[in-house]
């Protein structure tokens, strides 16, 4: 019995691990097809989804579901924005309601997930993809309102009974161009707890991890890359989505936070009522907000001083108002020094407070009244306070101070081999309003000051050529910060400037346009020492070092000169210019240098407004070295790969306008222009081309070209430069070339050489007397005379032509000879069809004859039958006439072309060919010219005889027949 109670309990056990395994393949395609239609329907994006999997064992008796690679990608304004980007996403359902036709989730977890989130200045967010919900644009101010609308007509089945939230190594961004808050979260970790699934619920997490945390408002930072650690609850009226918080701890850095308050959307706006501080007055836990401070060694910095913290949001946020929100920063008697320094940074007091009663945020008031710190004996005195910031910023600010740099090292620990030192003075106040600049009222705006540097020398281990500023003095006016002074010198490169910067005060508080007019001088600039000292950092730049941005919000005008300019091979000497930068685009006026030996003059401009860098210059070279062109600029490898095998000075007039790539390299798709290029003197030696020619004809001759007063035009687009047809000659030698370059260094030439019969030797001579055979084997009779006329067909590449290579004379001597042919079998048949025409004529004449003797006989009886007789006759033998006339011109035409396609078929090699094919041509012309004449005079011959009937008819009627 008990065996049988052990072997039943077996098949129970199977069939339930049978069942469990083939369950999840039984509802893979259900559950799948039900995702993939809810997605569809509630989701206006693109979705993707990766690989999807099911599981009834990882967490019996629910079901574990498991999709790689989820995607969310936005539509227009956000195309291509990636809303969700999810590595791997876990959720379980009841088996229950699986089986009854809904869904119950109760957990849920995320892996390497990166959220982005973007609200548009006008109001558009990219989250709202949602078709549940519906949206309405007001047409005067571009604003979207959510209304609450259903789209979709048929409730979901979906039940949301989530009791957990984890989420492991993911990322969220929020960028709010309407606010101008910025928000980066990596390296999330944590588990969220709770039951969505009842009204009321306590939502809560332990533990849960920030790795770094930006926050930026416009353009001010308030934390970098912060560790944020984080324990809250929070109770939740799930009915009226009120949450109301309670024992929460946050930990930034090593600051202690506590906050408490309620956030609620009970019906359409978000209601807060939220107040936060710092759990400890403890000055050294706010150092560690600072980056520069927050190193591995802030355990051991010795601090005193005490801090107050807290702030406060309370009201309402609709898409126009704002809560009323306020901040307080208060720092007394700081001081913190490093282990090991002789000085400290004592003496630190800050007064700060940020208010706004709500709901403008023009209401914002920033009041820093304090800012007091004493750098190891160097004082910083500072003040700043904003109000109107929106409407229009009012500002009193003011900072005094002065810094030895050579103090630096004594409380604040500098790398190994960091030395620097020098002077930093500031004395600068500015108070007024920005409409008084706005508005050119100068004396309503104070602001005045100066900003002066000297001596000052940094070296280090990154920067070991060292950089040093002789003087920097900037003065500062409400219309102006005026540069009296700049000498700086980077290793071997100097540099002097002088002008002045307008509308700064604009810029700075309400990103008006910067503009400025600068005069710079230097007696070398080695841009290569420059950016080989820039160090490298650990975070890979958006582009390449080689794609220099212009601002769209400056208008600079430099007026530059520099004896000596070193950049790349290029060694630039005597540079001056004009260089105007606005509107996203450097635009180049009248530069002149020397470089290459020569002199370069270029106009044009330098564009980033697009997505790549555009650039659409006029360049007038004179007197380049052609080797050092060739070497120097990737573009002339491009358009003349010739230029390697030359030598000689090029003067050249150049239009060129492209696109560049990220490395600033020409993208050669729309790489186009044309150039005018001219030379006393270039010699040509060891190109492919001509060495495979003197190979070919066995004439080392060839193989060098010394061309004496050289004009060529040329053109480039679409990838390739085209050639129009140039006379060269080198030596005894002289050729025509044309053809075209392309980009990828395939070419196709036509060549034309006349060459003295004394180069060729007895291997030339050997080579002639094939080509005179070949000639001789088409039938034409040449005899080489002085100059040999070579015809020369080039394809291939640059570095690997293929070459045709015949007698030039043969194709007019075989363009002769058919058509002499073909003029002798034209006359054949123009006779042969011309004596055709008489004899048919004579016979409608004896036949008209004979009908007109019979009517004679039968005048009295039958006058008017012989009439209708007489002219049916003509009628009919006019209709033979035509038709022997029309049949004799086919036949001109049918034998012209069967005679053509003859002479197309016995011709052999291309030239031969080439003339077969224009005898024929002109045969064919002559044959139809002649059929039409035979045409012609078959008509007229038919209408003679017609006229001829008709008037023997009127004899006829009258008696006279």
């Amino acid at each position: 019995m008990q065996r049988k109670i052990l072997i039943a309990i077996a098949i129970v056990f199977g069939l339930l691990l049978l069942t469990a395994i083939v369950l999840p393949f039984a509802l893979k395609g259900r559950i799948m097809e039900r995702v993939q239609r809810e997605l569809s329907e509630r989701i206006d994006a693109r979705v993707e989804l990766g690989e999807f999997k099911i599981s009834l064992i990882r967490h019996f008796p629910n079901v574990s579901l498991r999709l790689d690679d989820l995607r969310i990608i936005g539509y227009e304004p956000f195309e291509g924005d990636t809303l969700a980007d999810v590595g791997r996403f876990y959720m379980s359902l009841n088996i229950r309601t699986l089986l009854r036709g809904d869904y119950e989730v109760s957990r849920v977890r995320l892996d390497d997930a990166t959220f982005l989130f973007k609200l548009l200045e006008d109001g558009r967010a990219n989250w709202n993809i949602f078709t549940g919900f519906s949206s309405d644009v007001d047409e005067d101010t571009a604003q979207v309102y959510l209304t609450d609308e259903p789209i979709a007509e048929d409730p979901s089945d979906f039940i949301i009974s989530l009791k957990q939230l984890e989420v492991r190594r993911s990322t969220v961004v929020y960028h709010d161009d309407k606010s101008v808050t910025y928000v980066d979260a990596s390296d999330i970790n944590g588990v969220f707890s709770g039951d969505l699934g009842m009204s009321m619920t306590t939502l809560a997490t332990r533990n849960a991890t920030v790795g770094e945390l930006s926050l930026r408002w416009d353009v001010w930072p308030i934390l970098s890359k912060a560790k944020v650690w984080l324990t809250a609850e929070m109770d939740a009226d799930l009915d009226n989505f009120v949450f109301l918080f309670r024992d929460n701890e946050l930990l930034v850095n090593e600051l202690p936070l506590v906050f408490e308050g309620m956030v609620g959307w009970p019906v359409d706006d978000l209601e807060m009522d939220i107040r936060f501080g710092a759990a400890r007055s403890d000055f050294a836990a706010f150092l560690s907000l600072l980056p520069a401070l927050y190193t591995a060694d802030f355990q051991d910095l010795e601090s005193s001083g005490t801090l107050q913290l807290e702030g406060y949001m309370k009201g309402t946020m609709t898409a126009d108002d704002w809560p009323g929100f306020g901040l307080t920063l208060g720092v007394n008697d700081g001081m913190f020094r490093y282990p090991g320094l002789p000085a400290s940074v004592s003496g630190v007091n800050i007064a700060a407070r940020i208010t706004n009663p709500g709901p403008d945020l023009d209401l914002t008031v920033v009041d820093v009244s304090s800012f007091r710190m004493d750098l190891g004996g160097n004082p910083i005195d500072a003040s700043f306070r904003l109000a109107t910031p929106i409407s229009d910023p009012q500002v009193d600010a003011r900072i005094v101070g002065r810094v030895d740099l050579a103090q630096v090292g004594n409380f604040y620990p500098l790398d190994e081999g960091v030395v620097v030192s020098g002077l930093l003075e500031s004395d600068l106040e500015l108070r007024g309003r920005l409409s008084s600049i706005e508005a050119g009222d100068y004396g309503a705006f104070h602001a005045d000051g100066h900003l002066v540097a000297r001596d000052v020398s940094y070296h280090s281990p990154d920067l070991d050529q060292g950089f040093e500023l002789a003087v920097a003095d900037m003065r500062l006016s409400p219309q102006m910060m005026r540069v009296d002074a700049f000498e700086s010198r980077f290793g071997a490169s100097d540099l002097a400037a002088t002008g002045q910067i307008d509308n700064i005060i604009g810029y700075l508080f309400d990103s008006q346009l910067l503009t400025g007019t600068f005069t710079t001088r230097s007696a070398l600039l080695d841009l290569n020492q420059l950016m080989a000292e820039v160090p490298e950092t650990d975070q890979p730049d958006e582009e390449p070092m080689g794609v220099i941005r212009i601002p769209a919000n400056i208008d600079f005008t430099l007026n530059s000169t520099a004896d000596q300019v070193v950049f790349g091979k290029m060694d630039i000497r005597n540079f001056n210019g004009r260089v105007r930068l606005a509107e996203e685009r450097a635009n180049m006026e009248s530069l002149r240098m020397n470089l290459l030996g020569g002199l370069l003059e270029m106009s044009g401009y330098y564009d980033t407004s697009g997505e790549l860098p555009a650039v659409d210059f006029g360049l007038v070279i004179s007197g380049f070295g052609i080797r050092e062109t060739f070497n120097t600029f990737n573009t002339a490898r491009i358009l003349a790969p010739i230029g390697e095998f030359a030598r000689g000075d090029i003067s050249m007039n150049l239009q060129l306008s492209t696109l560049l790539d990220k490395g600033l390299a020409p993208v050669l798709e729309s790489l186009a222009g044309s150039g005018r290029l001219q030379s006393s003197a270039v010699t040509l030696s060891g190109t492919p081309t001509m060495n495979a020619l003197a190979d070919n004809l066995k004439i080392n001759e060839l193989r060098e070209m010394s061309l004496r007063n050289l004009l060529m035009s040329f053109s480039f687009a679409d990838g390739k430069l085209e050639l129009p047809p140039l006379d060269l000659s080198f030596g005894d030698v002289s050729a025509s070339l044309s053809g075209v370059t392309y980009f990828d260094q395939r070419i196709s030439y036509d060549m034309n050489l006349e060459i003295p019969r004394a180069l060729f030797g007895t291997q030339a001579n050997q080579v002639l007397e094939g080509l005179v055979s070949q000639a001789a084997g088409l039938g034409v009779q040449f005899s080489p005379g002085e100059m040999v006329p070579v015809d020369v067909l080039i394809g291939g590449t640059f570095r690997r032509p293929e070459l045709s290579v015949s007698l030039a004379a043969l194709r007019g001597t075989i363009e002769d000879q058919l058509m002499q042919e073909a003029n002798r079998l034209l006359q054949e048949a123009e006779d042969r069809l011309r004596q055709e025409a008489e004899q048919a004529r004579q016979r409608v004449q004896d036949e008209v004859d004979e009908q007109v003797e019979d009517v004679r006989e039968r005048v009295d009886q039958e006058v008017e039958a012989r009439v209708e007789q007489v002219m049916a006759a003509a009628e009919r033998q006019a209709e033979n006439i035509r038709r022997t006339a029309s049949n004799s011109a086919e036949s001109v035409r049918k034998e012209a072309r069967e005679q053509g396609a003859r002479l197309e078929r016995e011709a052999q090699g291309p030239i031969a060919q080439a003339a077969a094919r224009r005898t024929a041509q002109a045969l064919i012309s002559q044959a139809d010219l002649r059929a039409e004449q035979i045409e012609a005079e078959g008509e007229r011959n038919a209408q003679r005889v017609i006229d001829e009937a008709r008037q023997q008819v009127e004899r006829i009627r009258r008696g006279e027949e």
